[in-house]
């Protein structure tokens, strides 16, 4: 049974940052990538949010095996555990540490969570190139999550 279009799950992803843009942190994050590393981890991580923002567009959403349900019930899972993360953000005074801090003891919640959920849509939406994009996303941004996290220097 076709549920819709594999769009949604990027949309649904990004909605929160739009209102990051509206009502930033009270003071902006300064990461500046002037290492090697660090500018390599950021092209990855530019490069993979290309990758899950556009594959998506060209797949469809089913939900007729259990094993198809039981991923979709986990992206939401990690789609709600990421919007509860923004809600502590927006609710406790927009610090930007609360972007970073563990959340029930998961360590970077607002950058592994969304990981997640696109890697489930990857296995739900049987896209292969969608997992390979989370793949490169997870390392380039959970780099410059910690380094920015951490206020070091990447």
């Amino acid at each position: 049974m076709n549920i819709g279009n594999g769009w949604i799950l990027p949309l649904l992803i990004m909605a929160p940052n739009c209102l990051y843009f509206l009502f930033p942190a009270g003071a902006p994050l300064e990461v500046q990538n002037t290492g090697k590393t660090g500018r390599i981890m950021t092209i990855l991580e530019r490069a993979g949010q290309a990758g899950v923002v556009v594959t998506p567009f060209f797949y469809s959403i089913s939900c007729g095996t259990l094993i198809e349900k039981v991923l979709i019930a986990a992206a939401v899972l990690f789609l709600l555990f990421y919007y509860a993360g923004w809600l502590r953000y927006f609710l406790k005074g927009r610090h930007l540490r609360l972007l970073y801090e563990p959340m029930l003891k998961i360590p970077l919640p607002m950058a592994v969570s969304p990981l997640m959920c696109f890697f489930a849509g990857a296995v739900f939406l049987s896209s292969i190139p969608l997992f390979i994009s989370a793949i490169v996303l997870s390392i380039g941004h959970l780099y410059n999550s910690y380094k920015a996290y951490s206020g070091e220097r990447v």
